[in-house]
């Protein structure tokens, strides 16, 4: 997009659909032998999540995002869906 330019919601539906099933694809290759969806939602992550958990077999999620509390152990959108999802939630640590 050029500078300042605003893409349109089906743009950026589409964008964030291909990073997201590029980032996937690099973690676990192009062919992983398991069925993945993916869902582009525009809500906040925690209403988003607890929404999906609904018809989920398990929702996954990392230790903690980009906030600003460094030390905690749990970041707020996992800490959410471990407390309020309808699946179960497995919390994923980085390899350090």
């Amino acid at each position: 997009m050029p500078p300042n330019a605003i893409p349109s919601v089906d743009q950026f539906h589409d964008e964030v659909l291909k990073d997201t099933q590029r980032i996937v694809a690099k973690r676990i290759g192009e062919d992983p032998g398991i069925t993945i969806r993916y869902h582009v939602a525009h809500a906040p992550s925690p209403h988003a999540l607890l929404s999906a958990s609904k018809g989920a077999d398990v929702i996954v999620v990392g230790h903690r995002g980009r906030g600003g509390f460094a030390g905690l152990m749990l970041g707020s959108v996992a800490e959410q869906c471990v407390r309020h999802a309808a699946c179960p939630v497995l919390v994923v640590r980085p390899n350090v």
